[in-house]
């Protein structure tokens, strides 16, 4: 497991040195992302594309620090439509019938 504390006080301190530490703020920048490819041959379980969603920090962190979970609401087509992803890594990947 990964020191959150340890973690805060490292980005804190190179951040914003000169506020003092009670008063420190932190800005992660976060991507999302995405993406949905067809499959050039559609499989025995007749799934036609391949999709993903991810959640990252672009500059490396260990978002899992300021991040408690990530909801996805899906279309309510799909299968469990609400997706939750408390730890990391925040990604889902699936096959289905058509994109996502």
């Amino acid at each position: 497991d990964y020191n959150c504390d340890v973690m805060r006080e490292d980005v804190s301190k190179s951040a914003q040195p000169d506020i003092p530490k009670r008063e420190t703020k932190v800005s992660v920048i976060l991507t999302l992302g995405h993406s949905a490819s067809h499959r050039h041959k559609v499989g025995s379980d007749g799934f036609t594309h391949d999709w993903s969603f991810h959640v990252t920090s672009m500059q490396g962190h260990k978002i899992q620090c300021f991040i408690d979970r990530i909801v996805l609401r899906l279309h309510e087509t799909f299968p469990d439509p609400v997706r939750v992803l408390k730890k990391p890594p925040y990604e889902i990947k699936r096959e289905r019938v058509r994109d996502f």
